[in-house]
């Protein structure tokens, strides 16, 4: 009934998919920060553009003044 452990059951085998496994989550943690890092810096950048194109509109049409 003993048999020895082959293959993917190896304990060599397990122990160095998961050392595989680790480093690949990671490098996938570092890419998703990066990702998101610039993404954020897009956004505020575009967010500037915008604050700057609605500043330079309002000044070039004045709003009308009320009659009372």
């Amino acid at each position: 009934m003993d048999q020895p452990l082959r293959g993917d059951l190896h304990p060599n085998v397990v122990e160095q998919k998961e050392s595989e496994l680790k480093q690949a989550y990671g490098e996938h943690y570092v890419d998703v920060h990066n990702y998101h890092h610039k993404m954020l810096e897009t956004l505020k950048g575009l967010k500037e553009e915008w604050m700057l194109c609605k500043a330079k509109r309002k000044d070039s049409h004045p709003a009308p003044a009320l009659a009372i």
